[in-house]
């Protein structure tokens, strides 16, 4: 099974990436985590591979079983940003996002929460992720797992794919 993470960038992504892969984990799978690079590649019975890219891949829309988006206000979008990055983004930066998410929402194999959402209640998301992947998990459980998730010191973290300046983490 292939699964993409593929919403806006500063969109809680990384959120729904990890309560995807914890939800996977917990359901029995062998996760692979590509970051943003798609193998095409035989996956035998129980793997999973799960990427996360913010730009729109023909490749990855026509693979992927399922494509979790988020979206997010743009001005709540450009503040994260700028807070993350150190610096605005440009016009172009954000149209080509919007574009992209836009790409991807048109797809029968993909599925959008808004950020407004979750941002305050990961059980939404937990709950929303398992009904789509037809989950039969333990909701609590992997909420708890989902907030024992700590930030790097510094860099990214290679299975959460957190950085350490992230601050919406929780």
């Amino acid at each position: 099974m292939i699964i993409s993470i593929s919403g806006i960038e500063r969109s809680g992504s990384t959120v729904q990436y990890n309560v995807v892969r914890l939800i996977l984990l917990e359901m029995g799978f062998t996760v692979n985590i590509c970051g943003n690079k798609y193998i095409n590649r035989p996956l035998g019975p129980g793997k999973v591979d799960l990427l996360k890219i913010h730009t729109y891949a023909p490749r990855v829309a026509r693979a992927a079983d399922y494509i979790f988006l988020t979206e997010r206000n743009i001005a709540d979008i450009k503040a994260s940003m700028e807070r993350f990055y150190g610096e605005k983004p440009s016009h172009h930066k954000i149209s080509n996002a919007r574009a992209w998410l836009m790409a991807y929402k048109q797809l029968d194999n993909s599925y959008l929460i808004p950020y407004d959402r979750f941002k305050d209640d990961k059980m939404v998301l937990i709950q929303w992720a398992s009904s789509i992947l037809d989950a039969h998990v333990d909701p609590q459980k992997i909420l708890r797992q989902f907030n024992a998730i700590g930030l790097p010191d510094e860099g990214q973290d290679d299975n959460s794919l957190f950085f350490h300046n992230h601050i919406t983490k929780k």
